[in-house]
């Protein structure tokens, strides 16, 4: 961007017997090069309006003066004039072409001037004009002088004038015209303001000189003092400072009106959407007619999330009058969506607002709707189904919601409503559980995720046979039911089958008759289902459907033989509750095995390691 700042001041003066006509131009470019110019005319006149009747013989009155020589003559001439200015002030947008006119000539009604003589927009887009103004000053008196000189030939005055003027002033103009349109189209078009007038007596010592009509001087200074001056008044006021104010735990819209008015007015506030709707308006029940009024009125969370914008309003005489400056109102009442606690069928979503304000405002429900969005699909969750639930005080919210699919990804966004308008939260995920029991068609039914996990895809716990802690170190040195005496090998003391024994089950905890499946009934799952390499969630394992088309997922969760779970990903290891205690050794359990979809058997190992444990529950 290019800025200059460029003044162009023009004068022209036309003469022509005493009557005189001075304009004066004044263009002033400020602005963004190649945007906008704003453009300032200012333009001078003055009429001696006694010089249009009165012929110029007999405008010097004589006065008697005994003694006096013939050169001096003592005279009084009458004086009345008009005089003023004109300002007009606007943008111009694109550029100016302009020129100027010099001209002379010896003619005694026409003298030396430079003249403007084209202001043309290139492209004839004017977009405002923000204030028309004028000064107006009407002034009577007389001069007394002494004249000197031959009529007609060469003559100088000396003497002072005297008089009374009358002055005054006003400016009209128009500020974010077209924000105003779309009221009643008076307030910004027609402001007065800076009205005055001044009552002056003045005095004014001067001289004059005239050389055969082809040359007239003039010099002198005036002196006034004001005998009366009226106050300036204003027909609108001017309204200041508007703002949207926070004090505690309440909200006000308010502002300042100032001047001193030719009529009462009733000040007001009032707020309108993007549509010109009008959405909040509020009077004072008090007149303002002098000085400043301070304007303030309660406003409760009406626009938030809601482009809306704030002018300060007025009545004179019973109409409605819409002022300026304007207050933009973009409140946000952001929803952010938390996070959920989920079941298998059900869930419970959180969210909070996050708001501009830091009022603890008491929302309804009529004006704010506050939900949830959810869907299994993350490409249309606003399009989903809507849960609405109650804003809380602390601004947060919940939904509970049932009905989910097992075993199912869903996506999920709070949001809030107001009005017509619905702003959305992040978007974030949940994964539904499957349900805990599942009957796979089977004499028991099998639990849905291995103990230590709450998802059919996490490893969960990894148990040593007959142990309910997990530990550092799987090894027969820290096996609970160490086979070794010393340096004696004289095998595992338990030799019973531990399934719903409370002191060996790590299912036992969880309550609700759950306890470990016996070798026969991890056979029958080789047996009777059909198994499917499978991942979810990231995570391998196998798809375990049953003769009821229900299924359960293994994943492969590895072995813990040491310190270090090795093979996650690949290998799967889960116990049942049989150990192998008829044979020599009895230091071995009953085990499923699987290796990366291609192996799977029940084989009989060394009960110290840390397998993972997929608990079942008899019919009822």
């Amino acid at each position: 961007n290019v800025y200059f700042d460029v003044d162009v001041v023009g004068k022209y003066t036309i003469i022509k017997e005493d009557h005189t006509w001075e304009p004066s131009y004044y263009i002033k470019f400020n602005g963004d090069a190649n945007v906008a110019i704003d453009l300032e005319l200012d333009s001078y006149f003055n009429f001696d309006l006694l010089s249009e009747y009165i012929p110029e013989e007999y405008r010097d009155i004589p006065i008697p003066t005994p003694g006096c020589p013939a050169l001096f003559t003592v005279i009084f001439r009458p004086e009345a004039s008009v005089s003023g200015s004109i300002i007009v002030a606007g943008t111009w947008k694109y550029s100016l072409g302009m020129g100027f006119e010099c001209r002379y000539s010896t003619e005694s009604n026409i003298g030396n001037f430079i003249h403007i003589n084209q202001i043309t927009p290139l492209k004839s887009n004017l977009d405002k004009i923000d204030f028309f103004g004028t000064d107006m000053s009407l002034s009577a008196g007389g001069y007394l002088a002494l004249r000197v000189g031959v009529p007609k030939m060469a003559v100088c005055y000396i003497g002072a004038a005297a008089g009374l003027s009358l002055k005054s002033s006003f400016l009209i103009g128009k500020n974010e015209f077209k924000k105003a349109l779309y009221s009643n189209l008076l307030y910004d078009k027609i402001n007065f303001s800076n009205s005055l007038v001044t009552l002056s007596a003045y005095v004014e010592p001067r001289g004059e000189v005239k050389l055969f009509n082809i040359f007239e001087g003039k010099i002198g200074k005036t002196y006034s003092v004001d005998i009366l001056s009226i106050p300036s008044k204003k027909l609108f006021p001017d309204f200041k400072d508007l703002k949207y104010v926070e004090n505690g735990a309440e909200t006000h819209l308010e502002c300042n009106a100032e001047g001193l008015m030719y009529f009462p007015v009733y000040l007001g506030i009032k707020v309108v959407d993007d549509n010109n709707k009008e959405v909040f308006k509020e009077f004072n029940d008090k007149m303002h007619m002098i000085g400043s009024t301070h304007v303030e009125f309660p406003y409760l969370h009406k626009t938030f999330n809601k482009p809306c914008t704030a002018y300060p309003v007025f009545k004179i005489f019973d109409r409605e009058i819409t002022a300026s400056p304007s207050l933009d109102l973009n409140l946000m009442a952001v929803p952010v969506t938390d996070g959920a606690v989920v079941g298998s069928t059900e869930a419970n979503l959180c969210g909070h607002l996050e708001m501009d304000s830091i009022t603890n405002f008491d929302i309804l429900l009529a004006d704010y709707i506050v939900g949830f969005c959810y869907s299994t699909s993350s490409g249309n969750v606003k399009d989903g189904k809507v849960v609405e639930c109650k804003l809380r005080t602390d601004r947060t919210f919940e939904a509970n919601i049932s009905g989910l699919n097992e075993d199912t990804d869903y996506y999920y966004c709070a949001f809030i409503t107001t009005d017509t308008i619905t702003e959305y939260g992040e978007v974030r995920h949940f994964y539904t559980k499957e349900a805990e029991e599942i009957d796979l068609g089977l004499s028991v039914n099998w639990r849905a995720w291995n103990v230590g996990a709450n998802h059919s895809y996490e490893y969960g716990n990894h148990y040593a046979w007959g142990e309910k802690n997990v530990k550092g170190e799987y090894s027969w040195s820290s096996y609970f039911d160490n086979p070794y005496n010393g340096k004696e090998w004289i095998g595992c003391s338990v030799d019973t089958d531990i399934s719903g024994v409370y002191e060996h089950d790590a299912s036992k905890d969880l309550g609700e008759d759950w306890r470990m499946p016996t070798r026969e009934e991890m056979q029958e799952l080789l047996d009777k289902c059909e198994w499917e390499w499978h991942t979810v969630e990231g995570v391998d394992g196998y798809k375990v459907t049953g003769p009821s088309r229900r299924s359960i997922f293994l994943p492969a969760n590895g072995l813990i033989d040491g310190s270090s779970l090795n093979n996650t990903g690949t290998y799967g290891a889960y116990w049942t509750s049989t150990p192998q205690a008829d044979t020599e050794g009895k230091a071995t359990a009953a085990t499923l095995y699987f290796y990366g979809g291609m192996l799977k058997s029940l084989q009989w190992a060394n009960r110290y390691a840390g397998r993972a444990v997929r608990p079942v529950r008899d019919k009822k």
